[in-house]
């Protein structure tokens, strides 16, 4: 769809300050999601037989780790949350994990479904692959998800989802009328391409949206001739679906009446409003009062919507990668317009998580690069290091990845083997030999037994057997290649003196350039040293220099509020 300046009449603008109730913070959709992946996939959990559902157990311990504040107590109160089941539900359509959802019917007077046995199952191969793709990739996969998934009575008019607070239509007749020949997700698609013309960050009503694609698309959800699945179907029309209820008494929705698209169409848009696009944290939403008192379904009561950046950034294939920097301090900092799931994913076998937030911050550790580079000695973590990081890596974290690296030499752990010493080895140790490790050694399975067989041909064999502490010493009068010569103590050389001098330095990060331009002035004029990283907006200087630091904080805090949060472990 061409992009041109919307007419005032279909973006007329809204003042929101008169109402209360914003919606304007919501879960973290994609980082939720990765978070109850990884939880089921490093457990085995069951569900529940009757309504299938996650144990309360492991309810109570996902509601804490996951971004949605009302999740815990909703899990406490209800026993259950809603956005918890729409990340299960939408985790299992993407087929990250698999679990039986047609049941069984335990036996003739059953009337219900049981699922005895339903575990989770977790496909590495399919989440992995998802991982692998770049945000605008993972973020479309998601959206495709959402925008096709839909039934005659699990549309916008029938269901409420996880974040809606509009009531919907009564779904009897759901399977008549019109609704079975509805395109859902052809009409979703829609509604985002006419959201796309909107300015992000700007507040627009609702009821020009709804008259922009009355005027503008009148079909986009119920065609101009429809198809019925029943000849009297015909007789109601496009919108014999749709009965409101006033004082209990229906009243149909016709197609002569003047405004039947708003209470039709018009309801729709706003239920779709707060679905998706809420979801996925493409808009905010300004809710008021039902214009019509007494009626429901409600219209109206979602008086204003505004796009954010990232969904206009999104619609334009635009979203960019995860922007990487590597810190001196074995820190690594993630800067996202969407939780970096993948990138976390990549880094986790070298560091650990400190904090998430709009940037997230991890922290490269000795040991678990250690563990990782002794099972993938050809990898190369710094040459990966550098791919995924546009700054150089700071001299330091080059010299100790190497060192690390270095560490992880694997040996082989033989178990139930043998080490047989001696010239001239009988013929019949071929049939227990493991590995010959020279001309008078091998490696022998089953020791046991071949030491009975050397004693029975008279060989005189001798058995030494080594505790976990140390190694045993032979027999005397035994030879062996193991065996080292007394060597006189010497006495040790003088050891040389080496003085290490150390410097340490604390990192300050601005939220704005302008600040941290203001700050670093500051500090030039006291001619305190300090180094700047204009990407990340982080300031370094030396703990010597504290005070220094101290007063010109003390001088900016007359023109700034100024609050420093620890980011250390």
């Amino acid at each position: 769809m061409k992009k041109t300046k919307l007419p005032e009449k279909y973006a007329e603008q809204v003042d929101v300050s008169s109402l209360t109730d914003i919606e304007d913070k919501v879960p973290d959709l994609k980082k939720d999601l990765h978070v109850f992946v990884e939880y089921v996939r490093n457990r085995t959990v069951k569900r529940s037989v009757r309504e299938n559902k996650l144990p309360k157990t492991d309810l109570t311990r996902l509601a804490k780790l996951i971004s949605d504040p009302f999740a815990p107590a909703d899990v406490a109160e209800h026993g259950e949350s809603d956005w918890l089941d729409f990340i299960d539900h939408l985790a299992l359509q993407l087929k990250f994990i698999d679990y039986d959802t047609q049941g069984e019917y335990a036996g003739y007077t059953s009337y219900n479904r049981s699922f005895p046995d339903n575990y989770i199952d977790f496909n590495a191969d399919v989440y992995t692959a998802f991982l692998e793709k770049s945000l605008q990739e993972q973020e479309q996969v998601v959206f495709d998800c959402l925008v096709d998934s839909y039934a005659n009575d699990m549309n916008e008019f029938y269901s409420v989802n996880a974040l809606g607070r509009l009531d919907r239509f009564n779904f009897w007749g759901c399977a008549t009328g019109v609704m079975p020949f509805i395109r859902f997700g052809e009409a979703r698609r829609k509604v985002f391409a006419h959201l796309k013309n909107y300015l992000p960050g700007v507040w627009y009503s609702t009821s020009s949206l709804i008259r922009r694609l009355k005027h503008l698309d009148p079909y986009f959800l119920i065609p101009e001739k429809p198809r019925y699945k029943y000849p009297h179907d015909k007789k109601k029309g496009r919108y014999g679906n749709f009965t409101e209820i006033k004082s209990d008494q229906p009243h149909p929705v016709k197609p002569a009446d003047p405004d039947a698209f708003e209470r039709v169409e018009g309801r729709y848009i706003e239920r779709l409003l707060e679905y998706i696009p809420l979801c996925m944290g493409f808009v905010e939403l300004a809710y008021g009062k039902n214009l019509q008192q007494g009626i429901s379904p409600s219209m109206g009561r979602v008086r204003g919507f505004k796009v954010t950046e990232r969904f206009i950034r999104f619609m334009n294939g635009a979203l960019s990668e995860p922007k990487v920097t590597v810190l001196p301090n074995h820190e690594i900092h993630i800067e996202s317009d969407i939780y970096p799931a993948g990138m976390l994913h990549r880094l986790t076998p070298f560091a650990s998580l400190v904090s998430e937030d709009k940037i997230c911050v991890m922290r490269l550790e000795r040991q678990r690069i250690i563990d990782f580079m002794a099972e993938n000695d050809a990898f190369n973590l710094e040459k990966f290091l550098n791919r995924i990081s546009p700054s150089p890596l700071p001299s330091n974290i080059v010299a100790e990845i190497s060192e690390w690296s270095g560490q992880s030499d694997m040996f082989v752990l033989h178990e139930g083997c043998g080490l047989l010493e001696g010239k001239k080895p009988p013929e019949f140790i071929n049939d227990f030999l493991k590995e010959k490790i020279s001309e008078d050694i091998c490696l022998i399975r089953t020791p046991e037994t071949v030491l009975d067989e050397l004693e029975i041909q008279a060989r005189a064999p001798v058995e030494i057997r080594h505790s976990h502490a140390k190694l045993s010493t032979p027999p005397q009068g035994i030879t062996s290649r193991f065996l080292k010569k007394a060597v006189k103590k010497q006495k040790p050389a003088a050891k040389e003196r080496v003085v290490l001098k150390q410097k340490t330095f604390v990192t300050l990060f601005f939220q704005k350039p302008d600040i941290l331009e203001t700050f670093a002035k500051e500090l030039v004029r006291e001619k305190c040293p300090f180094e700047v990283n204009k990407e990340t907006l982080a300031l370094s200087y030396g703990t010597a220099d504290k005070k220094t630091v101290a007063s010109v904080l003390k001088r900016l805090r007359n023109i700034y509020q100024i609050t420093i949060e620890d980011l250390s472990p």
